[in-house]
């Protein structure tokens, strides 16, 4: 068995191939413009992920409510 990583996962790559560095640094500045992005987040949702002979399967283990003022 592995050992735990905890990270947090913002977006994935296609297996099938590379992806350049170039190509990276598109897509975070498509989903990080400048001024940055606004959100509220209402929970926490804590995930175990497995992959699969599928593709990647995500099973949520806990959800995290957190308080709104």
């Amino acid at each position: 068995m592995k050992s735990f990583h905890p990270h947090i996962t913002l977006a994935r790559a296609p297996r099938q191939g590379r992806v350049s560095g170039v190509t990276i640094k598109t897509v975070l500045k498509s989903v990080n413009p400048p001024g940055g992005v606004d959100f509220t987040a209402d929970e926490i949702i804590l995930f175990n992920s497995d992959l699969t002979r599928e593709g990647l399967r995500n099973t949520p283990l806990e959800r995290y409510h957190l308080a709104t003022g």
